[in-house]
């Protein structure tokens, strides 16, 4: 089972909560995690003792060169700051498991509002052990990972797609000539 990480590697990313689950599950399933990124957080790994299951290719900024590691993914996860890459992730089948935003944060963008927990992902609370439980979750249920994979899917056909995202541009445009008109 691999979980996927893809962006910047910084603290408001909360790689940290990535590799607390990790290192709460490793010893029970065959769980790996793919980090694709760079950026300050890099340096924390490099003191972990036991890396085996993790894998760190660095940043990888062309879709042919990340495919074959999200293609390997079982399900995205990104505990802080949520952006495009829920499309991203989405777009190869891959459910969400991100952290609920409280006042102290994550602050995801509008996007987040793709990720409809239980149905394409899950919102954990932020920590390693809420965090696991959600992974462990669909472990132990291959028929819910399944048909999150296929909502993750769903999503991007029907919901996050660039007709829409054009016609959200129009509206726009509509909404803003239409006030000037006036």
């Amino acid at each position: 089972f691999n979980l996927l990480y893809i962006g910047r590697l910084l603290p408001d990313k909360r790689i940290d909560l990535i590799l607390g689950a990790w290192q709460l599950l490793k010893a029970r399933y065959n769980l790996g995690v793919i980090l694709i990124g760079e950026g300050d957080e890099r340096k924390s790994l490099d003191s972990l003792l036991d890396r085996r299951g993790l894998i760190t290719p660095g940043a990888i900024h062309d879709l042919r060169a990340s495919a074959p590691y999200l293609i390997a993914a079982d399900v995205m996860i990104m505990p802080g700051y949520v952006g495009l890459g829920i499309v991203h992730g989405f777009a190869f089948g891959l459910p969400m498991i991100t952290c609920r935003s409280t006042e102290n944060g994550p602050f995801h963008s509008p996007e987040i509002e793709y990720l409809k927990d239980g149905y394409n992902g899950f919102f954990c609370d932020s920590t390693p052990e809420s965090i696991a439980a959600c992974i462990e979750r669909l472990i132990l249920d291959p028929d819910l990972l399944a048909r999150m994979k296929e909502n993750a899917l769903e999503t991007v056909r029907t919901e996050a797609n660039v007709e829409r995202m054009i016609d959200g541009f129009r509206q726009a445009i509509d909404y803003v000539t239409r006030d000037e008109k006036r």
